[in-house]
């Protein structure tokens, strides 16, 4: 029937009558998931060489926001919570 068997379902990539551009293909995917991982790091880096040269209050509120910048900021001060 319509399951979700092993080999049920469309072909996948060029070969399936729905595909149009490839946005949202396997390769693509990984590729996006690396950029972001890439990115994060990024700005990882950044707030932590900022920090260590007492530049925090450059940093940006947008970036100061995202969870991860708070994590490494808070690792690096050694305090509870950061604003």
């Amino acid at each position: 029937m319509h399951g979700c068997a092993p080999g049920s379902g469309g072909p996948p990539g060029e070969r399936n009558g729905m595909y149009r551009h490839g946005k949202f293909t396997i390769k693509t995917k990984e590729l996006s998931k690396l950029v972001r991982e890439l990115a994060r790091a990024g700005e990882t880096l950044l707030v932590k060489t900022l920090n260590a040269h007492g530049l925090r209050r450059k940093i940006p509120a947008r970036l100061r926001r995202r969870t991860h910048v708070r994590k490494a900021l808070t690792k690096a001060k050694g305090e509870g919570t950061v604003k």
